[in-house]
C-alpha cells in the first residue's frame, strides 16, 4: 500500500511539474509575442522653399510663362503669363500641403488644388490624376529653381 501511495504521489508531483513546466513555456511564448516595438519615425521633410520658373505649354499660346514662388512657412505665389498676342496673368496665392516623398499640393485662396513633384532643384508640374506627364512634351512641364 505505501510502495502504491508512493508511485501516486511521485506520478501526481511530476504531473504537477509538467503543468507548470508547460505553463512557463506558454508564458515565455507569449513574452515573445508581446515584446515592444520601437518604431523609428521617419525624419520630417525638408521644407521647400525657392522661386521656380519655367515656360509651360499652351494650347492657344505660344507658352505660359510660370513663376512660383515658395516660401519657408509653406506660402506660395505662382505667377502665370499666358504669351499671346494680348498677354494676361494671373496671380494665386496659398499654402502648400506635403504629401509623399517629393510630393506637394498648392491650394488657393479660392480652394483650386495643383499638384507637383520635387525632384532636387527641379519641380514637375503633374496632372489632376497626380500623373507625370508624359510623351515628346514630358520635359516641357518642369520648372527649374532659380537660383
Amino acid at each position: 500500500m505505501k510502495k502504491s501511495f508512493f508511485v501516486m504521489a511521485a506520478a501526481a508531483t511530476m504531473f504537477a511539474m509538467g503543468l507548470v513546466s508547460c505553463g512557463n513555456k506558454q508564458d515565455a511564448e507569449n513574452q515573445e509575442a508581446t515584446t515592444d516595438t520601437v518604431v523609428v519615425a521617419e525624419p520630417a521633410p525638408a521644407p521647400i522653399s525657392g522661386t521656380f520658373e519655367g515656360t509651360l505649354p499652351c494650347a492657344d499660346c505660344s507658352g505660359i510663362k510660370t513663376e512660383l514662388v515658395i516660401s519657408e512657412d509653406g506660402k506660395f505665389k505662382l505667377t502665370e503669363t499666358y504669351m499671346a498676342k494680348k498677354e494676361k496673368q494671373f496671380v494665386s496665392e496659398g499654402e502648400i500641403v506635403r504629401g509623399e516623398g517629393g510630393r506637394f499640393s498648392l491650394t488657393d485662396k479660392d480652394g483650386t488644388v495643383r499638384q507637383y513633384e520635387l525632384t532636387d532643384n527641379t519641380i514637375a508640374v503633374l496632372n489632376a490624376e497626380g500623373k507625370k506627364a508624359e510623351g515628346e512634351l514630358a520635359d516641357k512641364y518642369i520648372l527649374t529653381k532659380k537660383m
